[in-house]
């Protein structure tokens, strides 16, 4: 058993996001493949996801915390360590700044789907996967 073969679970946890366009899930997965925190695409707590900034993409980009860091912050609401783990992303490969959170919280490798080849997330994504090398952290893509 790997990460990867969580994967499932991952996508399960993806349909938890409320965003009508994009549902990304993410699992933090411990050393000997447990589950020890799980995320998804969505507004923070307590803050009110409505249709109207659900629907309004540039409005809704403000909002939305993305499935990784909300993995992340749900293992440190939880004190649960993260150092050493894998991060399982379905739907996108991580943008820069999850990229960013993923490194500090100490995860070692991630699973991810390739990077898409869109002028929107394109410069993202290709600076996440040069911090990721820089950091060393391995990347699997599916």
């Amino acid at each position: 058993m790997t990460p990867l073969s969580l994967l499932p679970i991952a996508h399960a946890t993806a349909q938890m996001s409320k965003d009508p366009s994009t549902k990304v899930g993410a699992l933090i997965v411990g050393p000997h493949n447990e589950i020890r925190a799980s995320g998804w695409n969505g507004f923070p707590r307590g803050v009110a996801d409505t249709l109207d900034r659900l629907n309004d993409r540039d409005l809704k980009y403000l909002f939305v915390v993305h499935a990784e860091a909300n993995a992340i912050a749900n293992a440190a609401r939880s004190g649960t360590p993260t150092h050493g783990c894998a991060l399982v992303v379905t739907a996108l490969h991580p943008c820069n700044e999850c990229a960013k959170t993923v490194i500090q919280a100490g995860i070692r490798k991630v699973y991810a789907p390739l990077p898409e080849d869109d002028g929107r997330w394109a410069a993202s994504f290709a600076i996440a996967s040069e911090m990721f090398r820089e950091a060393g952290i391995a990347v699997e893509f599916y």
